[in-house]
């Protein structure tokens, strides 16, 4: 079945083709339609074909036409614009950050980039928890520790909280970790399972990173909330 928006688009050629139809057969049925037509046509191009009449209509057959191509092409290829991702300078890196905004540092692979398409909004924290997410999934709790300290104030989320005790954790502050966890369970009691999971994520990554802080291990591994 067609859909509204293509027989909308139809109807305007449906009754042009109709139009065209019905004045063809009158001219072929009628004689007097033919005489009249003709009488019309010749006054008409007596009236276009005298001077300075023939070039303004020439000029405005021609802009007609060149408007009208531009516009088809408009909407089959787009007008064009595009949208470029750039980045603040040093002196205005300050600012975006202080503003809640992404630091030149998350961006700065970004620039330069152009989109045809609006980019969607990116949610920033979620930006930032990635970054140091992938530190601690390279092993670097110190980078991941700059980065938290670095970055603007995260959300006060159960994700949030899960991220900080598990950079702590990473970092060997074991107990300023451990409090944060139980804070955390007491203050997002339905995320209580994904803090316990997010314990034993921090125990095999101290097993997986630095096996000689067993005392740490053992710490996380019997954190049960």
């Amino acid at each position: 079945m067609s859909s509204p928006t293509s027989m909308r688009h139809l109807w305007p050629w449906i009754w042009t083709f109709l139009s065209v139809a019905g004045f063809t057969a009158l001219l072929i049925y009628s004689p007097s339609a033919r005489e009249v037509t003709r009488d019309a046509v010749a006054m008409l191009f007596s009236i276009f074909a005298t001077p300075f009449i023939l070039e303004t209509t020439v000029a405005i057959i021609g802009l007609v036409v060149v408007l009208t191509y531009n516009q088809w092409r408009l909407n089959k290829e787009g007008d064009g614009w595009v949208y470029m991702v750039t980045t603040e300078d040093e002196a205005g890196s300050t600012t975006t950050v202080q503003n809640g905004q992404l630091p030149k540092a998350i961006t700065q692979r970004l620039q330069g980039v152009i989109l045809k398409d609006k980019p969607e909004p990116l949610d920033e924290s979620l930006a930032i928890a990635g970054v140091i997410e992938g530190y601690l999934e390279l092993g670097m709790p110190s980078q991941a520790l700059d980065e938290l300290h670095r970055s603007p104030e995260l959300p006060d989320t159960a994700a949030s909280a899960m991220l900080r005790f598990r950079v702590l954790g990473a970092n060997l502050a074991t107990e300023p970790a451990l409090s944060l966890l139980r804070d955390a369970s007491e203050r997002f009691p339905q995320s209580r399972p994904e803090l316990v999971m997010a314990a034993q994520d921090i125990a095999h990554w101290i097993e997986k990173h630095m096996q000689s802080q067993m005392n740490a291990y053992t710490a996380w591994r019997n954190e049960q909330m």
